[in-house]
């Protein structure tokens, strides 16, 4: 399924292999994928459908909008300019086959996509392995701080498109 688009009609045994495949797909086509709402049953509230929307889907934010200085500065790293991009999957349950079914599908994005070479560092790409997690601890205790930490890394990997993360994922 690695060059599969999404389509309706789409079934998959279970929302973690529907979550897979769209995180896939978004990694693929330059785009970061979040859930955006889970519907559940009153009685027994197991999930029965789900919408997954591209990262950048939501209201802009205004920069004129009247926010306390201290916390815009604590937030800006969290900031993203959202841009009300459609694109979407939503999923449902079918109980006579106990499949999920993509019921709904918008391929369109209104802006530009990360670049193949940028999609590690996109937030669900991101990831320090076991002994990268080792060294970055060991040169913290020796009170060198996240910047440098990942100056080594880059230098030990051979340049950052090697690393698969940021300063910010050394915190």
């Amino acid at each position: 399924m690695n060059d599969v688009v999404p389509c309706s009609g789409m079934l998959f045994d279970n929302l973690d292999e529907v979550e897979r495949f769209y995180r896939d797909y978004g990694r693929r086509v330059g785009f970061e994928v979040i859930i955006r709402n889970t519907h559940r049953h009153s009685r027994s509230n197991e999930a029965c459908s789900r919408m997954y929307i591209c990262r950048l889907s939501g209201r802009v934010c205004s920069s004129s909008a009247n926010v306390d200085e201290e916390l815009n500065l604590k937030r800006t790293r969290d900031t993203i300019d959202r841009t009300k991009c459609k694109a979407r999957i939503s999923v449902v349950h079918r109980v006579k086959t106990d499949k999920w079914e993509i019921t709904t599908v918008e391929l369109e994005h209104n802006h530009p996509m990360v670049t193949p070479d940028k999609v590690q560092f996109m937030q669900r790409s991101r990831n320090i392995g076991p002994v990268a997690r080792s060294l970055i601890e060991t040169l913290n205790k020796s009170g060198i701080g996240p910047s440098k930490v990942l100056k080594v890394m880059v230098e030990a990997l051979g340049g950052l498109e090697n690393v698969g993360f940021t300063n910010q994922d050394i915190l």
